[in-house]
């Protein structure tokens, strides 16, 4: 796993932000995710910030679903989050499913076969 300067670092939280506060507040421009609730949950730019993955959850949805919409817009949400931040490059955001509770889940439920 690479290690991310402090300053990729400060970039992906921005992005993360710009998202999070894009998608709730003018979510009805994309009609598919009408009465949605999304998180996005991390978002791990390439370390020249040409590219971004960002992941999403959806909360009583399908994240894979829903990451298929948003990579529909990708154009478009990379436009916005380009213009609310100074980089000498816009990232180009791809979407995926966030997956780390299923992860978590099936953890926890190994431990317990254990026990």
């Amino acid at each position: 796993m690479k290690v991310l300067t402090q300053r990729v670092r400060r970039v992906a939280e921005n992005i993360r932000a710009i998202l999070s506060e894009k998608l709730v507040i003018d979510s009805h421009n994309i009609p598919e995710l009408e009465g949605s609730f999304i998180t996005i949950t991390e978002v791990v730019p390439s370390s020249d910030l040409r590219n971004a993955k960002v992941y999403v959850g959806a909360l009583g949805g399908d994240e894979i679903e829903t990451a298929k919409i948003l990579n529909k817009f990708s154009g478009k949400l990379s436009s916005m989050v380009a213009k609310n931040i100074s980089t000498k490059f816009s990232p180009k955001l791809v979407f995926y499913p966030e997956d780390n509770y299923k992860k978590f889940k099936k953890i926890d439920d190994l431990i317990k076969m254990h026990k």
